[in-house]
């Protein structure tokens, strides 16, 4: 059973990668340091004439491997250029919001704080992807999903644009 749900889960990256394409001609910016910004572990991309810097906060007070932490969420800045001024960072999506995954063995009456501040896991590294058509796509790990259910550590929702 183990097996098939690593090749099910194989298969569903192959697919994703086939299927995605970078955001609407983005550019991917090589390592950059900024200051100033609580947005760690993430990703800058451009798209159009638009920065966009996504990230994990830690500024509410997340501690890793501290049992019920807080989790702060993912966040998103805007610039016209990479060395800003960026933006206030904004929530992609609350932390208290209720976790939607039908069809998949998770306990639906959690939120995202319960799943990325259980154990003081976390949820990490944003990646916000544009499929072809046009929607956009968060990709992100859940570490403590590995620990409650032996599953696939990783999550993937779908966006209204590029703020989430």
């Amino acid at each position: 059973m183990k097996v098939l749900a690593w090749v099910l889960t194989l298969i569903a990256v192959a697919v994703l990668a086939l299927y995605a394409v970078p955001a609407s001609s983005a550019t991917t910016l090589g390592p950059v340091t900024l200051s100033g910004l609580d947005l760690h572990d993430g990703t800058i991309v451009q798209i159009g004439n638009t920065w966009y810097i996504y990230g994990t906060r830690y500024g509410c007070g997340f501690k890793w491997r501290t049992n019920d932490t807080t989790f702060c969420g993912f966040g998103v800045a805007t610039a016209s250029s990479p060395s800003g001024p960026w933006s206030t960072p904004k929530l992609l999506f609350s932390p208290s919001a209720k976790v939607d995954n039908t069809g998949w063995k998770v306990d639906h009456s959690l939120t995202w704080q319960q799943v990325c501040g259980w154990r003081g896991s976390g949820c990490f590294n944003p990646r916000m992807i544009r499929r072809t058509g046009g929607v956009y796509i968060l990709w992100f790990n859940a570490p403590a999903d590995w620990y409650r259910y032996h599953a696939n550590a990783y999550w993937v929702m779908g966006c209204n644009g590029t703020a989430g």
